[in-house]
């Protein structure tokens, strides 16, 4: 992984509140997650995430919290 990319994870977790990213890797794999709790408006859009992760399998993941926030994951396989 190169730093460019590295910087695009690190601020799609920056945009969130109490963001967090977890690497994990078997098998061949990579796997990325960026986790934390955004506004409904602010959800992430899947160009922004291909935008970080380029052309992997990408899941975005969203559920109210009753909070008027969002806890939002962002995943990507590679």
């Amino acid at each position: 992984m190169d730093s460019v990319f590295l910087a695009g994870v690190k601020a799609l977790a920056d945009s969130f509140i109490d963001g967090a990213v977890e690497f994990s890797a078997s098998r061949g794999e990579q796997q990325i997650v960026v986790h934390g709790k955004t506004p409904f408006d602010s959800i992430p859009t899947f160009l922004q995430a291909y935008k970080v992760f380029g052309a992997t399998k990408i899941a975005i993941l969203a559920k109210p919290d009753f909070t008027g926030m969002w806890s939002v994951s962002v995943v990507s396989i590679r």
